[in-house]
């Protein structure tokens, strides 16, 4: 189908679906296409709505990669952290690479910088409790569960106890079993760490839509 565009009072056109992309068009610009009375506002034409949402995409700097899927551009530090922090106790969603590691950074040095302010194990179990949220996302991102992050946590702390009893009693098995323990952990970290670094999931899955690939470009052009 071929639409006309109304813009300042003077009518455009005709353009197939795919030309809309680069004339200008928005949400209220007044549209006309054959079978139709009068123009209608873009946002009104149901064959349009998918036009203005790559548009919109487009304008938060989305591009085309080769299959002609949206991708959007990397985080930046600073976005990292603005996204991280809105979404300090969001473990529902799903977090991007870029995201993750961005905020890994600021992470690591606001423990450092709080650490050397105000020393304690507490202080550190709080910080190390606020990073476990996108770790969750960012698994979430891959298609991936939690259930291997809370093994982790798990080794983690049972390798911590261990290490206690083993300095209140000194007995030798458990310290067997305290590095028996920080190997396991220690398997499954390097199995995060490649969970971590592996790329987001195209599609949609039971944890949304992915925030780096957001739809196809599939216009008769």
């Amino acid at each position: 189908m071929e639409y006309y565009l109304i813009l300042q009072g003077r009518q455009f056109g005709p353009y197939q679906r795919g030309e809309l992309l680069s004339v200008g068009l928005s949400n209220d610009t007044p549209v006309w296409a054959e079978g139709m009375e009068t123009p209608l506002p873009a946002n009104e034409v149901g064959d349009l709505r998918c036009v203005l949402k790559e548009l919109g995409w487009m304008a938060r700097g989305a591009k085309t990669d080769s299959d002609g899927v949206y991708v959007m551009p990397r985080f930046s530090f600073l976005q990292a952290i603005n996204q991280g922090l809105g979404n300090l106790l969001n473990v529902k969603g799903r977090a991007r690479r870029s995201e993750f590691w961005w905020f890994l950074l600021f992470w690591f040095l606001l423990e450092g910088i709080v650490g050397a302010v105000v020393p304690g194990l507490l202080i550190g179990l709080i910080l190390g409790g606020l990073f476990v949220p996108i770790q969750i996302r960012r698994l979430h991102d891959i298609g991936n569960n939690a259930k291997c992050l809370l093994y982790f946590y798990v080794l983690l702390a049972a390798a911590i106890v261990m290490g206690v009893l083993m300095r209140a009693y000194s007995f030798q098995w458990l310290g067997y079993l305290c590095i028996f323990l920080w190997l396991l952990m220690g398997g499954v970290g390097v199995y995060l760490i490649v969970q971590f670094v592996k790329n987001s999931e195209t599609e949609e899955n039971e944890w949304g839509p992915s925030p780096k690939y957001l739809g196809v470009h599939d216009f008769d052009m």
